[in-house]
């Protein structure tokens, strides 16, 4: 999913910040990782596992869409596609009718 999220971000960048964050690996690792696939939004490491005993993530990849109050609007756990990533970006992004 990072090819699709990396879409987004080039989409929504200037709109919406996208952090990655790494559970798993070395720093080492992700940089490799993220060079290969041309990642090039922000990425960071949660060595304790804090975020995820926080927000109470079971299944990885999962995705937190997080409001501009620091509200999160939605959690999706396993893989999202462009369309889901579209999906729910609208529900963070100002609505253009009001």
């Amino acid at each position: 999913e990072m090819p699709a999220l990396q879409q987004a971000f080039e989409t929504y960048g200037e709109e919406v910040r996208f952090i990655g964050i790494n559970v798993q690996d070395s720093g080492s690792a992700i940089r490799t990782f993220v060079d290969e696939l041309g990642v090039t939004y922000e990425m960071l490491r949660d060595i304790n596992g804090n975020l995820v005993v926080a927000n109470g993530i079971s299944a990885f990849p999962t995705t937190l869409f997080i409001d501009s109050s620091g509200r999160i609007v939605k959690q999706v756990a396993g893989e999202l596609t462009t369309e889901s990533i579209d999906r729910s970006i609208a529900l963070l992004l100002p609505n253009p009718s009001n």
